[in-house]
């Protein structure tokens, strides 16, 4: 365990974070006892919820436009930064934080929408996502402490704040409770943070390395024994909603039959080399670290993925982008995900890869591929001039800190700070910038097959796709043809001659192989002499070698 020590603070006698004007804590001031969001009755005026549903707009925003209106309003407050937003019959906002959502409550009553809090069951039906597969108690944690000694009243005060203080070290909680239990040194809490993510990363980290610390007064020691989610019997019943399939039809009828699934194949023909395998991963012949997920269900937002990923990957990933559709606010269907190590991968195809995707009404089971561009910085460098970070912020790119980069500045990163969000670098090539904004407005996100003539260059000679599979196949057959065995010997020969080194076929750099393999062609037709291409001179009396000829030949000059 972890001796760490607690930052001492002024006990409150109100339980949660201070009052606010948007916050119910202002109804019971002068009550100690714990209220959890689950417990809250919807029906009271004082509900309030991660979750927002926008019943009008103002005036002069019309049908097609609310979107695009509630756009700006997310890039111009803060509070938006981790909110998504949901188009049904009515806009809908989701919140990772519960004080984010009252302020940005209140943010749209000042501007004119008529918006209050929902709760998470109608959200998810308005989602379309089972009700049933839903947490009633996100963002709460229970904490067990073990002691050694025997702490009085008065000691067991003094637990509660330092439960308090240490989960402040993750974000501000809301409200915290003692639970009692049948051993006499255990001693259970329940906490609940204001944001989910904050709960997440608190049970993710103490569980894999606890904290342990002596009392004030030195009357007993105690650690961290066991974090986990909270769980119990939910105060309020969940809609009885009718048995439905994956596909959303009521079960007990006969059906017309089973509808085509959306999973389509590989839309090019080198995805088959960007599969990942797991046996080459283990080996250590692939290291490639960033994946394409596909097969995402559209109603999916990124913080729903981050759950995922958190859950079997957490610490071990610093980027993450969930492709979203402008004009519909969901995703379409793929996400790239950047790993700090290759078990990292092996885990996420463990959990995720060829499953079906748990709470949603789909039938799409996941698919992890390479992607084209791999590494963090070069993943920085490809989205940092990118115009879709000018769009609104649940649209963006995000790097977090993994476990990697606290082991290699344990002093500016904290432990703590695992899996928090970092600043995505700003722009450093203007001009670049300008071009895919222009280019932007001009064709759209998503151009139609043939107006992106780049995207072939891009698909099979992008400066980031080197050393990879799909790359060494292009430096095997760079006119889509097969290499015999014969030809890759006269090629070796022809490169030694040339530079005095000898290289296998595989090694030899791809625009050279080029110009030796358009040598080799032109001897083929029978051309007495096509001079000198590049830097290689093939001289009239040079015959393709067989395979048993000396490395050892002559240099022959290019000069005539």
């Amino acid at each position: 365990m972890e001796s760490s020590p607690i930052p001492q603070t002024t006990s409150s006698p109100l339980v949660g974070t201070d009052p606010t004007v948007y916050s119910p804590d202002t109804n019971r001031r002068l009550h100690r006892e714990a209220v959890f969001v689950n417990e809250l009755d919807p029906r009271d005026g004082n509900f309030v919820s991660r979750y927002l549903v926008i019943k009008s707009h103002p005036e002069g925003v019309v049908g097609g436009t609310e979107l695009k209106a509630l756009e700006n309003q997310l890039k111009s407050y803060a509070t938006f930064k981790y909110a998504v937003p949901l188009m049904t019959r009515n806009m809908r906002l989701r919140f990772a934080s519960l004080s984010d959502a009252c302020e940005g409550q209140l943010i749209l009553s000042q501007l004119g929408y008529h918006v209050h809090h929902t709760t998470q069951e109608e959200f998810a039906m308005a989602k379309s996502q089972d009700p049933s597969s839903i947490d009633d108690f996100e963002g709460q944690v229970k904490f067990r402490i073990v002691t050694t000694g025997n702490p009085s009243n008065h000691d067991v005060n003094e637990l509660m704040e330092i439960v308090r203080n240490l989960c402040h070290r993750f974000g501000r909680i809301r409200d915290l409770a003692r639970v009692n239990t049948n051993q006499d040194s255990t001693y259970c809490f329940r906490v609940e943070f204001q944001s989910v993510d904050d709960a997440i990363r608190c049970t993710k980290i103490l569980t894999k390395k606890g904290v342990s610390s002596r009392s004030k007064n030195g009357h007993f020691e105690w650690m961290t024994d066991r974090v986990e989610s909270w769980s119990g019997k939910s105060p309020r019943s969940s809609p009885q909603l009718p048995p439905m399939d994956n596909f959303g039809r009521l079960e007990g009828y006969v059906h017309t039959g089973i509808p085509a699934s959306n999973n389509v194949g590989p839309r090019h023909h080198a995805d088959q080399h960007n599969r990942v395998h797991r046996v080459c991963v283990e080996n250590g012949s692939d290291v490639r670290t960033t994946i394409m997920l596909r097969n995402i269900p559209n109603k999916m937002d990124w913080l729903s993925l981050k759950k995922i990923l958190d859950g079997c990957c957490f610490g071990k990933y610093d980027f993450l982008y969930l492709r979203i559709d402008f004009q519909t606010a969901s995703n379409v269907g793929y996400a790239f995900v950047n790993f700090t190590t290759t078990d990292a991968v092996l885990e996420l195809m463990k959990s995720v890869d060829g499953r079906v995707w748990s709470g949603y009404r789909s039938v799409k089971a996941a698919e992890i591929s390479y992607a084209t561009i791999q590494g963090k910085e070069s993943l920085i460098q490809k989205f940092r001039n990118s115009s879709v970070m000018q769009e609104a912020p649940f649209c963006r790119p995000r790097l977090f800190w993994s476990e990697v980069d606290f082991q290699m500045h344990p002093h500016r990163i904290g432990r703590y700070a695992i899996g928090t969000e970092q600043d995505f670098p700003a722009p450093d090539n203007p001009a670049k910038l300008q071009r895919s904004v222009d280019s932007a407005r001009s064709i759209g996100l998503y151009p139609p097959n043939g107006v992106n003539h780049g995207n072939d260059h891009r698909n099979r000679t992008s400066m980031w796709d080197r050393g990879t599979p799909r790359d060494q196949l292009e430096v095997r057959s760079p006119f889509g043809q097969i290499i015999s065995e014969d030809m890759k010997r006269t090629i070796e020969d022809w490169y030694y001659r040339s530079t005095y080194i000898y290289k296998q076929f595989d090694m030899i750099p791809f625009g050279q192989a080029l110009h030796y393999v358009e040598v080799y062609r032109w001897m083929m037709q029978g051309v007495p002499n096509p001079g000198v291409i590049g830097q290689v001179f093939w001289p009239q009396s040079f015959a393709a070698p067989s395979r048993n000829v000396p490395r050892q030949i002559a240099y022959t000059s290019n000069s005539q």
